[in-house]
């Protein structure tokens, strides 16, 4: 799994580094990772419009996309997906926080922390469920890209014990492409299709995370678009 493979280098880059990466190179990083992010999602789009028959085909497509976001986006608001993840997140944090005011490298809490950040990720659940579906790995590539960025200051915060998050990482990205590549088995290609298209758009909002605009956008609120999109052009 790449991301596991990015995880695990970025680990050993940073025991390994002297010195940290400068402020200047980083954001040029983050730029870059978020224009390949925008890159991607174009990607996914048209892939998911490609296969529409005609100019209403294609009408028909963006409207159940857009229809699917604005019902996802209730949906996911409703149950409170947004606030799940990030009280997660804030956990990570305080245990991050914590582990740097102390100076003492600790393994449970490195391995706690880094299992948290790299699974609430949204492009853990964008990228696996891609994967499955299509076997398109173009959204992990861009996590992979990340994590291994993230993970040269992870291991110097908490020391080795932060890589054993790769343990997790790959069991849960792992469930939820395997349960995408059977369920993709078992649908019409069309079905797909509007998952993937949905995707996309998704995806094209991940750059406002990445470079640190949007910190507050809850993404994450619009993740049962993924579902609704195939079932209404299911029912349509």
């Amino acid at each position: 799994m790449i991301d596991v493979g990015a995880i695990l280098l970025g680990g050993v880059a940073g025991a390994v580094m002297k010195g940290q990466m400068r402020v200047e190179d980083q954001r040029r990083l983050q730029r870059f990772i978020g224009l390949a992010t925008y890159a991607v999602s174009a990607i996914l789009l048209w892939r998911g419009f490609r296969e529409t028959s005609g100019f209403v085909g294609l009408v028909k497509a963006v409207f159940i996309v857009f229809v699917s976001l604005i019902a996802g986006n209730a949906l996911g608001g409703a149950i409170g997906i947004q606030k799940i993840f990030t009280r997660l997140g804030q956990h990570a944090q305080q245990r991050m926080n914590k582990a740097q005011a102390a100076g003492k490298k600790d393994l449970n809490d490195g391995f706690i922390t880094c299992a948290i950040l790299f699974c609430v990720s949204p492009m853990a659940l964008f990228g696996a469920l891609q994967e499955g579906m299509t076997g398109d790995a173009e959204v992990l590539a861009v996590k992979a890209a990340v994590d291994g960025l993230s993970m040269m200051s992870f291991i110097r915060i908490f020391g080795w014990g932060s890589i054993l998050a790769v343990i997790p990482v790959a069991a849960y990205q792992g469930t939820l492409t395997l349960a995408a590549l059977w369920g993709a088995n078992r649908i019409e290609p069309e079905l797909v299709a509007a998952f993937t298209a949905t995707n996309g758009m998704l995806v094209m909002c991940l750059p406002l995370i990445i470079l640190q605009t949007g910190r507050k956008f809850p993404i994450n609120d619009w993740l049962p678009a993924l579902a609704i999109a195939p079932l209404i052009t299911w029912l349509w």
